[in-house]
């Protein structure tokens, strides 16, 4: 999947070559400036939480984001929520 400017990312995450739909498309996370990897997980981690995602399904996507790599976290992340960016 590619990530751009100025548009919506996140409808389906491309894993493996496979399109996979978003776990929750209807929860928005905006990817502002320079972010770290923490600062991303974080910010998912809230919105999750603030759209009443249960505990045990934020605890799967930390576990999975945590031991993704820096090039596969915002892929991970477009899985479980719509990212985009102003």
């Amino acid at each position: 999947m590619a990530y751009g400017w100025g548009r919506e990312i996140g409808r389906a995450a491309d894993v493996g070559g496979l399109a996979m739909p978003v776990k929750h498309p209807q929860i928005r996370v905006r990817l502002a400036g320079p972010a770290n990897d923490f600062c991303i997980l974080d910010n998912v981690t809230k919105a999750l939480r603030k759209a009443g995602v249960p505990a045990e399904e934020i605890d799967q996507f930390c576990d999975q984001a945590l031991a993704a790599t820096e090039k596969d976290l915002l892929q991970i992340c477009g899985q479980w929520v719509t990212l985009f960016r102003d």
